[in-house]
């Protein structure tokens, strides 16, 4: 009884391996390895090495996912907060508005004559940072000439 049922399951495990030669070359290789113990013991260690970073990858998905998922209502929570605080602030600045905007009625205006002297004084101060830039660029300039003389003489005593 056990001999036909033997003798299917071969034969339809011989047809589909027909119908996939990668598949049965993988096999007689696989065969092949087993008969060799240097050659499966190989094979064995880059089947572990090939597993162990599999779980290790695993491992970090899951504490990479994981990690997220902990931190999703934290980082709700912040955002709650900095969207409160914001209005808060607009809110507050609105007010502070409001209240500066009241007293600024209420005070007198200041006179032209002291915003004279700070439009002399900004004059001033633009002429002596002019004067300035103006003493540094011919500083650069100088260096510049001495940088050219130096690499010339340079390029003459290699030339010699």
């Amino acid at each position: 009884m056990s001999n036909p049922i033997q003798t299917a399951i071969a034969s339809s495990i011989n047809e589909w391996l027909q119908a996939h030669p990668s598949v049965l070359r993988l096999l007689q290789i696989f065969i092949w390895a087993t008969n060799h113990p240097i050659v499966s013991l190989v094979i064995l260690l880059f089947a572990v090495a090939i597993a162990g970073s599999l779980i290790k990858a695993v491992g970090r998905l899951i504490e990479t996912t994981s990690l997220s998922i902990l931190k999703a209502p934290f980082k709700l929570i912040q955002l709650l907060f900095g969207v409160s605080f914001q209005s808060m602030g607009k809110f507050g600045g609105l007010a502070f508005k409001h209240l500066t905007s009241a007293k600024n009625a209420e005070l007198p205006a200041l006179p032209d004559s002291i915003s004279q002297p700070t439009q002399k004084d900004k004059q001033q101060r633009l002429a002596e940072i002019s004067s300035r830039l103006e003493t540094i660029q011919k500083e650069q300039n100088e260096l510049l000439q001495e940088v050219a003389a130096i690499l010339t003489s340079d390029k003459i005593d290699i030339e010699v």
